[in-house]
């Protein structure tokens, strides 16, 4: 006897299921946790040509970003590198790597929330604040803003402060100049990338 047809499962039916399924065990997508102690980012802080013409690599210490305070513990893993031109301090680089990827977002969130800050509105200051992305998807937020020239009896004095994050990384850089704001968004692009390559993304 021939059996009637019966509807087979479609392979959409089987994805359909799948995802169920996937999003009944939390989806897969959650950053996982790391343990941020165990990275060395001080190696591939600043390399050779990362920097526009003359500045370089300084000092290097293990310490974070000192007005975070007890914000610092958002992150496990601090490494700060000064920055020179022609040999004089001009600013520099911290990097906190967390344990887990909500703190980094969060610590993230803290830097640039500081931007935002009304104690940056004394004395007169002229300020900016802007979005942008690495090639690799990593935030960067920066700010510049200037002295006008009656206060600091130096025309064009001026700074630049710049904060960007992906997953279990934050970042904060200060200089004194923002004439070099591309060749230090250019650097972090560089930065970032090399820390995605370290933590494996």
């Amino acid at each position: 006897m021939i059996q009637p047809n019966r509807p087979s499962i479609t392979s959409g039916v089987i994805a359909a299921l799948f995802l169920i399924l996937l999003a009944a065990c939390g989806g897969g997508t959650e950053i996982p946790i790391i343990e941020a102690v165990s990275f060395k980012p001080e190696f591939i802080l600043i390399l050779a040509g990362d920097l526009p013409t003359e500045y370089s690599g300084a000092e290097t210490t293990h310490e974070g970003v000192a007005f975070l305070e007890e914000d610092l513990n958002l992150a496990q893993n601090w490494v700060h590198q000064d920055i020179a031109r022609m040999n004089e301090h001009a600013g520099g680089i911290y990097v906190g790597i967390s344990d887990r990827a909500a703190d980094s977002e969060a610590l993230y969130e803290k830097l640039v929330e500081s931007f935002r800050s009304g104690d940056w509105e004394l004395g007169g200051l002229e300020k900016k604040i802007l979005e942008v992305k690495t090639d690799s998807g990593a935030a960067i937020t920066y700010t510049t803003f200037g002295f006008h020239p009656e206060q600091t009896g130096m025309p064009g004095a001026n700074m630049l402060m710049m904060t960007f994050h992906r997953n279990h990384y934050s970042g904060y850089l200060t200089l004194n100049s923002e004439e070099d704001l591309e060749g230090m968004l250019a650097y972090i692009n560089k930065l970032s990338a090399r820390l995605d390559k370290m933590l494996g993304y």
